[in-house]
């Protein structure tokens, strides 16, 4: 299976529109690589983009920050090794439960995902979930986290996108779409050849990992009888 570095889909661009020597836009070759890249990346909720890990709870913070390149929850859940309950809610509930002091059983515990503030001016935010109650001690793999990772942009010529080797093409076919759209200001036969190669892998994807099911969002709907949120053991909170 073919790879493309940054280099070989700038070159992929320029071909696509006919200009070696770069775009009468004031756009880059590299910018048409980057947004095919996000566009591919959101095309389809694609299996390859989900991972797991497990999550520590620690004895007075009442928050848990989230992997670097968490994009969105999947799914998340009480650790083998506790009888936490998971519950999302919004950061308002989460805000008046702690304002009221809530009483709340070690059964349970509640989560909002938010964005952390950059670090500085040329950083990405980070997420983490605000929790309660605050843990009154800490507890190693408390919780499983499933999620959809972030994919990062390019940023060297030598770069390969971190994507499947059977996506590199339809990743290749998108850059010279962007370049048509950008340099003629309309789709083109390349885009068109894109649009196809993504219903294939679509179709592709859900043969790979038919047993993902349907993604749910940050906040999703769940019931305090949902076994699959209960393990075994105990958690102190």
């Amino acid at each position: 299976m073919p790879s493309y570095t940054l280099t070989n889909l700038e070159d992929a661009a320029k071909h696509a529109v006919g200009k070696p020597g770069g775009f009468d836009t004031g756009n880059s070759a590299s910018n048409c690589a980057n947004l095919a890249l996000d566009y591919l990346i959101n095309a389809h909720p694609w299996s390859w983009r989900l991972e797991s890990t497990t999550l520590n709870l620690v004895s007075g913070q009442n928050y848990v920050a989230l992997p670097t390149d968490f994009s969105e929850i999947v799914y998340l859940r009480g650790g083998t090794s506790t009888s936490t309950a998971v519950i999302p809610t919004t950061l308002d509930r989460i805000f008046q439960m702690r304002q009221q002091a809530v009483s709340s059983s070690s059964t349970f515990i509640h989560y909002a995902v938010t964005q952390t503030d950059q670090a500085n001016g040329t950083s990405l935010a980070t997420y983490q979930i605000d929790i309660y109650p605050t843990p009154s001690a800490s507890t190693t793999a408390a919780m499983q986290l499933g999620y959809m990772k972030q994919i990062a942009q390019f940023t060297g010529g030598t770069q390969v996108a971190n994507i499947p080797g059977h996506m590199q093409g339809t990743l290749w076919w998108l850059t010279r779409g962007y370049a048509e759209i950008t340099e003629n200001n309309q789709p083109g036969l390349n885009w068109q050849q894109a649009m196809q190669d993504i219903e294939q892998r679509k179709k592709r994807d859900a043969q790979t990992q038919p047993v993902v099911g349907r993604l749910r969002g940050t906040v999703e709907q769940i019931s305090y009888d949902d076994e699959d949120r209960f393990p075994a053991s105990t958690v102190t909170v």
